[in-house]
């Protein structure tokens, strides 16, 4: 009976520890800890990866920098690009001395560290949550290779998904506190309109943002809200949107008219483009399922917060089935939305009353998962470590600059690095910074890859450049399966303008590139 009676005082000691505020936060403090450093670790054995599509954005912000116009190649207004933000932070970077490969890394690193800390004060930025789900969210969202991937990769995806995670946040907030702060939903409209600027697809948030402060107002009938949140995003995003419309001529980016068709394959390409992401997260998505079947009629303020993330979750997966995915590691598509993904799942450990000790337990069992799927999931390693095409691309276009004259004019399908690093004049012949190769009609369009499947043959001989680089760096003597340069290959003028040439690279590599004869 002694035993017993001490053993139970220990328990009753242990349970008013854990139940202490200052051991909460420090083992909240803990585990931040040790999800920075794993974004750290993971993210230095990716290195020296920068994504080559980054480096399309380094050239449009280096131009605007130069002065010569948010513009690919000088006097040509393409927009080449869907991070009009990105692109204007670096440029302004760049006006600074600054480089921008490496300001790049630094930025997306800070914005992936803001947003895993800004997970963890989940509890106090927003009333009547519990601690534990701060908990969960920096535990799960610190090993969630779809988000942390894209810290170093150069490109904006951590800073969208930083943006669209605080507006989420904002709006908890001031519903929580039941406040009816002018100045904090008009700031919500204002930073969901640089999620808009920072990826035009993020801007999906905008309605559901605003529906779900139309919601929150039916309680109280006090319509400023959603009113505010309107005349904030409004008064920033219209003359954005009419200034780039008379700047480029078109709706959308010409990214888009690139990768985008209607056909029943792009949406087959999609759904299965979704359905890899959500089998490699399934038990984070099943979580997230279940607290869809969950009623929030007691927890009105958590439902309406809840409600709005799942939506923008949901909606983001049908646009991404629309589209037909992507072409790029790690699930780029999902990352900007994984914060809330992830913060949704937290809840439900707050809302089904799951105890601490066992509500710790599966965490931990799926942030086990999530660190396997880092070394072994294709996606999270292999395909990025592998991808070398910036890493080639770089020397390639250095060796253009040293060699090439002032006004040669390239063209490759290396839109980035090569184009960034030559700084000459480029034919991007895949057409993402070509208006004419984006808006070609290709009837199979939604068969290949995202964003390799069109091109224009006649059209680059057309424009007679001085340089042709099949495939990706350090070229090919033969095409491959790129439509340019099948069509160039086939074409009785290219045979009959350019000759084969082999150069050496100091890394010891042979660049294989076609020449205009003199």
């Amino acid at each position: 009976m002694y035993l017993v009676n001490k053993l139970i005082e220990k328990t009753e000691k242990i349970r008013i520890i854990i139940e202490e505020p200052e051991f909460k936060e420090l083992v909240i403090l803990l585990f931040l800890g040790m999800s920075l450093v794993s974004v750290a670790i993971y993210n230095y054995f990716l290195q020296p990866w920068t994504l080559d599509d980054a480096f399309i954005a380094f050239r449009y912000a280096e131009n605007f920098a130069e002065g010569k116009g948010i513009v690919y190649n000088e006097g040509e207004y393409v927009e080449g690009y869907t991070c009009f933000l990105w692109v204007v932070l670096l440029a302004g970077l760049k006006k600074l001395g600054m480089d921008l490969p490496l300001t790049s890394k630094i930025l997306g690193t800070l914005f992936t560290f803001a947003t895993i800390i800004l997970m963890s004060q989940i509890h106090k930025i927003i009333v009547g949550t519990s601690w534990f789900v701060s908990l969960v969210g920096v535990i799960l969202l610190g090993t969630f290779g779809t988000f942390t991937s894209w810290a170093m990769s150069g490109m904006e995806t951590s800073m969208t998904a930083f943006l669209i995670f605080l507006v989420f946040l904002l709006f908890g907030a001031l519903v929580s506190r039941n406040s009816n702060s002018k100045a904090g939903y008009f700031m919500i409209g204002v930073i969901t309109s640089l999620v808009a600027m920072s990826r035009p697809d993020a801007g999906i948030i905008f309605p559901v943002i605003t529906l779900a402060s139309i919601i929150n107002a039916f309680k109280d009938r006090k319509w400023v809200s959603p009113i505010l949140i309107i005349i904030g995003f409004s008064i920033v995003f219209v003359p954005y949107f009419i200034w780039r419309y008379s700047y480029y001529g078109w709706l959308l980016p010409n990214t888009f008219y690139v990768k985008v068709g209607s056909t029943f394959e792009q949406l087959k390409r999609g759904f299965f483009y979704t359905r890899d992401f959500l089998f490699s997260c399934m038990p984070i998505f099943a979580i997230f399922i279940y607290v869809q079947s969950i009623k929030f009629k007691s927890l009105p303020t958590r439902g309406i917060i809840v409600f709005s993330m799942s939506l923008a979750m949901f909606l983001n997966i049908l646009y991404v089935i629309a589209v037909g995915g992507d072409c790029m590691p790690a699930y780029r598509f999902f990352t900007p939305f994984a914060p809330l993904l992830i913060m949704v799942c937290a809840y439900a450990f707050s809302i089904s009353q799951v105890s601490v000790i066992k509500g710790l337990i599966i965490v931990l069992l799926i942030a086990t998962f999530n660190v396997w799927q880092l070394q072994n999931d294709r996606k999270y390693y292999k395909e990025i470590t592998s991808d070398t095409v910036a890493e080639k691309g770089m020397e390639v276009g250095l060796w253009l600059r040293e060699n090439a004259p002032p006004d040669a004019v390239v063209a490759t399908n290396t839109a980035g690095s090569v184009a960034y690093y030559s700084r000459l004049k480029v034919i991007d012949m895949l057409g993402l910074n070509d208006e004419h190769i984006a808006h070609r009609k290709i009837p199979t369009l939604g068969k290949g890859s995202p964003g390799h499947e069109k091109g224009d043959g006649k059209y680059v001989l057309s424009r007679k450049p001085d340089y042709i680089m099949f495939s990706s760096p350090p070229g090919s003597k033969e095409p491959r399966t790129l439509l340019s340069d099948r069509e160039i290959a086939s074409s009785p003028e290219f045979r009959e303008n350019y000759v084969f040439k082999q150069h050496s690279l100091p890394s010891g590599k042979i660049l294989q590139i076609y020449e205009r004869k003199k």
